[in-house]
């Protein structure tokens, strides 16, 4: 919304195509969008290796990356992203202010940076307060199914008798690790506190409600399109960096009783 916000008041047209997170499609359709002559590309969520972020550059179509999983560092790239570490830091304040002492993050290698970044706010805030690392258990999915699978699965493998609460890299694990405590009987939030990331639409609504840390999804998308446009016309530009936010809603709540030790 917010990329087509700002290009339709600078009566920008603009052509849209989604790659899968495959770095050889997404690279195929920068080449198709090169050979339609378009004045500037915006790539979201980038896997492109370095064989096609070379070949990109010899393109030399101004660029502006938004949330990208690789190194951009190129002359003539731009990048537009989210504070991924920021983010866990927010979860592990907001988990350790509930009470947990024993908690596990969920992640997926499918997206390797901003995952890194999560987990490691995350685990680095919680070290911070004292929390051992036996205390905290990390998963990585390196499955390519769906992210409500993935949350699922993972959860699965989760020892409850201690753990009281689950950080979700994004709000899809999350959902699939809320369906999974569903299906074996394990009381959110009473039992186990789940917090993801992103605030996509359904996470109001599932149930219960998801906590989550929010992107601001419609100003990472004006700022990539306003930071094109800089570019385009010739103006100083610099990469630029947004804070998440804690979105409280029901499915954290203070750690079950004799666990907050």
């Amino acid at each position: 919304k917010g990329v087509e916000a700002v290009s339709m008041h600078n009566q920008k047209a603009l052509f849209l195509s989604a790659s899968q997170y495959d770095p050889s499609r997404q690279l195929a359709v920068i080449e198709v969008f090169h050979q339609r002559r378009v004045d500037g590309i915006i790539v979201g969520d980038s896997q492109l290796g370095d064989a096609q972020m070379n070949r990109l550059a010899r393109i030399k179509v101004p660029t502006v990356f938004l949330n990208s999983q690789v190194d951009h560092a190129y002359p003539g790239f731009h990048a537009v992203g989210i504070d991924n570490y920021a983010g866990g830091v927010l979860a592990a304040q907001h988990l350790w202010a509930l009470g947990h002492r024993h908690l596990a993050y969920l992640g997926s290698t499918k997206r390797p940076a901003s995952n890194q970044m999560r987990s490691l706010g995350f685990a680095e805030t919680l070290r911070g307060y004292g929390l051992p690392p036996s205390a905290l258990a990390t998963h990585h999915s390196t499955s390519l199914a769906d992210d409500l699978r993935i949350g699922y699965e993972l959860a699965s493998a989760i020892d409850y008798t201690q753990t009281t609460a689950l950080f979700c890299y994004n709000d899809s694990i999350a959902l699939g690790a809320l369906t999974y405590c569903r299906s074996a009987g394990i009381d959110v939030p009473q039992r186990l506190s789940i917090v993801g990331f992103d605030d996509v639409a359904i996470a109001q609504f599932s149930m219960p409600a998801l906590t989550t840390i929010a992107q601001p999804k419609v100003a990472l998308g004006e700022t990539a399109m306003q930071l094109l446009l800089a570019v385009l016309a010739g103006q100083p530009t610099i990469d630029t960096i947004l804070t998440p936010t804690l979105v409280v809603r029901h499915s954290s709540a203070p750690a079950p009783k004799g666990t907050a030790q």
